[in-house]
């Protein structure tokens, strides 16, 4: 059941990216040097929880969190993500989202690794 959930979580999540990527200029109501800041944080914060998620999952699914399937996940998810951005009206692929995107996932790989990391040492402890 939580192999499950964690699995519908993860690809309604996957769900949410793809909306909001399909928004044509999301960012307009900001000013110019507030918005790319926003709009970069944005890719980051996003594409953390991903890696997160798909680090939990994997370790659900496979016994262990293999993190170069989750990196690679990740990358091939922002590219995705990049090249769906070009038929999108006011948006267009980057070199830096891709970055961005991939900065995130790992941030997100890392705080998932040293979580189960911490959780192993403290059972150990008791």
């Amino acid at each position: 059941m939580i192999k499950t959930i964690s699995w519908l979580l993860l690809l309604g999540y996957m769900g949410l990216i793809f909306f909001l990527s399909s928004l044509s200029n999301p960012f307009s109501n900001f000013q110019d040097g507030v918005s790319n800041i926003v709009y970069v944080v944005s890719h980051i914060v996003a594409y953390m929880i991903l890696g997160f998620l798909l680090m939990h999952v994997l370790k659900i699914t496979w016994g262990k969190a293999v993190i170069a399937v989750a990196f690679i996940a990740v990358l091939l998810y922002g590219i995705s993500d990049e090249i769906h951005q070009i038929f999108v009206e006011q948006r267009n692929a980057s070199i830096s989202d891709l970055i961005a995107d991939c900065f995130g996932g790992v941030l997100g790989i890392y705080i998932y690794y040293k979580k189960s990391f911490i959780s192993k040492l403290i059972r150990i402890s008791k």
